[in-house]
C-alpha cells in the first residue's frame, strides 16, 4: 500500500499546474492597457478652435464667391447664345421656310433675345412671345437675381469697357450668311460702325465692383472676360 500511496505523490507533483498555461507576461492590468490613451481636453480645445475658424472664413467668403460664380455663368451664356446666333446666321437654319439671318438683341431691361430676322431689315420685331407665330424670337434670356442690367460700350478692350456706357441700348448684333462678321444695328434699324462692342453686366452686391466683360468684334470674334474687380466697375 505505501508504494501505492508514494506512486501516487509522484504523479501529483509531475502534472502541470493549471497556472501555468498562463503567459508568462500576463498582467491583471494588461487587458486594460489599450484603453488609458485619448484626446485630452487641451486637445479638443484646440481642434475645435481650427475647425471654428475655417467655417469662419468659408462663411465670410461665400457671398463674394457666389457673385463671382453667377457673374461668370452669366457671361458665358450671353457668349454661348451670340455663338449660336452666329452659328444659325452662318449655317442653314430654316425659320417659317426660309433661311434668314439669326441675331442677338440686348434691351435696356436687362434680357437677351435670340431671334431670327425674318422681314430682313437687320433687327429684332418684338411681336408676341418666343416660340409662337408671327414673332421672330426664339429664345429669351433673362438675367438672374444679383446681376443688373446690361450695359453697353463701344471699346477696343477689357480696360477701355470700364467706365459709363457710350452705346445706348437696345442693339442688335446681326449675322448675316455667308460671312461671320457682325453687323450692330440700334433700335431704329440703323447700322452703327462699331469695330467693338463690350456687353458689361455687373453684380448687385458687393457694392458693384465686380464686372464681367463679353467682347463682340465686327469681324466675328466673340471674347468671354474675365471678372474685373474696380471701385469704379460702371
Amino acid at each position: 500500500p505505501w508504494d501505492e500511496i508514494l506512486q501516487l505523490r509522484r504523479r501529483c507533483r509531475l502534472r502541470p499546474s493549471s497556472h501555468s498555461a498562463l503567459p508568462s507576461t500576463f498582467s491583471s492590468t494588461s487587458m486594460f492597457s489599450s484603453f488609458k490613451h485619448g484626446f485630452s481636453l487641451i486637445e479638443m480645445l484646440v481642434v475645435l478652435g481650427i475647425f471654428t475658424v475655417i467655417t469662419g472664413v468659408v462663411i465670410a467668403d461665400l457671398p463674394s464667391f457666389r457673385d463671382k460664380t453667377i457673374l461668370e455663368l452669366v457671361g458665358q451664356e450671353i457668349a454661348v447664345t451670340i455663338r449660336q446666333a452666329q452659328s444659325y446666321g452662318v449655317g442653314t437654319r430654316s425659320f417659317s421656310n426660309a433661311f434668314p439671318s439669326h441675331g442677338v438683341y440686348l434691351n435696356e431691361a436687362g434680357s437677351l433675345t435670340l431671334f431670327a430676322d425674318g422681314n430682313a431689315n437687320n433687327k429684332f420685331d418684338t411681336g408676341s412671345a418666343c416660340g409662337t407665330v408671327g414673332t421672330e424670337c426664339i429664345e429669351l434670356y433673362n438675367l438672374p437675381g444679383g446681376v443688373s442690367r446690361i450695359f453697353l460700350k463701344n471699346c477696343s478692350s477689357i480696360a477701355s469697357c470700364i467706365g459709363a456706357p457710350s452705346i445706348i441700348a437696345p442693339l442688335n448684333i446681326v449675322f448675316q450668311r455667308p460671312k461671320l462678321d457682325a453687323v450692330f444695328v440700334n433700335g431704329s434699324g440703323v447700322t452703327q460702325s462699331f469695330t467693338h462692342v463690350g456687353i458689361i453686366i455687373q453684380s448687385n452686391r458687393d457694392n458693384k465692383k465686380r464686372c464681367q466683360v463679353i467682347r463682340v468684334l465686327s469681324t466675328g470674334q466673340i471674347i468671354a472676360e474675365a471678372f474685373v474687380d474696380s471701385s469704379t466697375c460702371l
